[in-house]
């Protein structure tokens, strides 16, 4: 089995992984994708893929070659997000895991992101000039995130996991991806590796009424679609 897991930072990819690597999935050669950070050989196909020079025969082997060839597998990368009909081409029975974060608190955490993908998300273009995520106003960090999680819900046919849900109601959160993936086992033994982090309403904390207020506006149209894919299965 073939597993892709994507979506912004500070989603909740990681736990996905580990909850995939108990149940048996391989996730790559130490220091590759199994980490806090994707694989650099993987994430420049996803670049030149955004860029419109996808090799995808080349994509596979790169994948294929981190993941030692086994059949049972988990590839971790934000970016992928953006590249799903790509990813789908150059492996046609793959199953995508969609992570995504109440908004108003995802912007709020720390991360940095391509070049690429500001110029795909956002229309900017940086030139030689590292992306300013950090920089950007709460309003354009809101678009970013609206705009991401469209582009990977356009004809989408994977399964969406609310982090929120998955601190809440882990359970039912690890028994619907079981489902999807076809894997006949019960939640118990993997709920120990949820845990509600300290940061769980980070934005809510920090950012005044009036941002919470147009965060929301501005991404009610896809965390609807999110809210109501996260609580069934594909």
């Amino acid at each position: 089995m073939q597993v892709f897991v994507g979506g912004l930072g500070g989603c909740g990819k990681r736990v996905i992984q580990e909850i995939l690597q108990r149940a048996g999935f391989f996730l790559g050669r130490p220091g590759m994708i199994n980490g806090a950070y994707d694989s650099p050989k993987i994430i420049t196909h996803y670049q030149k893929m955004l860029a419109g020079k996808a090799d995808l025969g080349y994509y596979r082997e790169a994948v294929l070659s981190i993941m030692d060839n086994v059949d049972k597998w988990s590839s971790k990368s934000g970016m992928s997000m953006l590249c799903i009909p790509h990813i789908r081409e150059a492996f046609p029975n793959m199953k995508y895991i969609l992570v995504a974060r109440d908004p108003v608190n995802q912007i709020v955490i720390k991360r940095t992101y391509s070049k690429e993908t500001a110029k795909q998300l956002l229309g900017l273009d940086f030139g030689l000039k590292p992306f300013p995520y950090y920089a950007l106003s709460s309003d354009v960090k809101a678009c970013f995130w609206k705009k991401a999680y469209q582009i990977a819900l356009e004809s989408f046919d994977g399964h969406v996991v609310s982090f929120d849900d998955m601190c809440l109601h882990p359970d039912k959160t690890i028994g619907r991806l079981f489902t999807f993936l076809g894997i006949d086992e019960k939640p118990g033994r993997y709920i120990n590796l949820i845990t509600k982090p300290d940061d769980f309403n980070i934005g809510y904390e920090r950012l005044p009424d009036g941002e919470i207020a147009e965060i929301k506006r501005i991404c009610q149209p896809i965390t609807e679609t999110i809210l109501g894919l996260s609580t069934t299965t594909t």
